[in-house]
């Protein structure tokens, strides 16, 4: 079973820097995961990444807002910034538009540096297109890259859909987003799971029931979101 690694690794002691169950690739959804859509007025609707005429429309401050702020802004960058140099590939996977509306907006606020481009996937991307939309047919077929070659164990999906979060969940280990985008806690958690780590104050991970439902299982392995401890 690819996933007897889950029941060892929730098991075992964390080991100095979680070098054991460190990930080497790292999944994000774009739209309330990585922002935290705000509504526009003047549009009469949400900021989200399937509507190129609204984004490319938005001022700095709006865009600020839209990832949560100056101060989660920065938050964001220090994890993209962290799991960078922990030497984990970065990965955007969205249904909005990526070259009209992710791109511009991540060059925007900064991000972009720690995504290659080739590595940002959005509804305008023949490699999604392709795969009938399911985010995770790509991840899949990403991990299973031969330059990869990437066990489950070694990449991390994260994602606010139960339904995309249940497409990648037996290829990897996945965390769904609670809220409107990542807060401050899953943030902090999702460092310390790409660094191997599976618990620290603050913070615990706990079984998807969601995704659970969706498949018809009483649980699914390495299907997570973050709680409270």
């Amino acid at each position: 079973n690819s996933w007897q690694w889950v029941a060892a690794m929730v098991a075992a002691p964390i080991m100095l820097g979680g070098a054991q169950w460190a990930k080497r690739g790292v999944f994000f959804d774009f739209d309330s995961t990585m922002t935290t859509p705000i509504k526009l007025p003047r549009f009469h609707r949400h900021a989200i990444a399937d509507s190129p005429e609204i984004f490319s429309a938005m001022t700095p401050q709006e865009i600020l807002a839209n990832f949560g702020g100056r101060q989660r802004l920065q938050r964001l960058a220090r994890l993209l910034q962290a799991l960078t140099e922990a030497g984990c590939e970065l990965f955007i996977v969205s249904i909005g538009f990526r070259d009209r509306c992710i791109l511009p907006h991540l060059h925007a606020m900064g991000l972009a540096q720690y995504f290659h481009t080739d590595n940002v996937y959005g509804q305008d991307s023949r490699a999604l297109q392709d795969r009938g939309f399911v985010k995770g047919r790509l991840i899949a077929d990403i991990m299973a890259d031969p330059k990869r070659g990437w066990a489950p164990q070694d990449a991390l999906f994260v994602d606010d859909s139960v339904r995309h979060v249940e497409s990648a969940a037996e290829n990897c280990e996945v965390i769904r987003v609670q809220g409107n985008g990542l807060s401050v806690l899953e943030l902090d958690a999702i460092e310390a799971v790409a660094r191997g780590h599976r618990s620290a104050e603050g913070w615990r991970l706990h079984p998807d029931e969601a995704v659970a439902a969706l498949k018809q299982r009483p649980s699914v392995q390495g299907a997570w979101y973050v709680m409270p401890s």
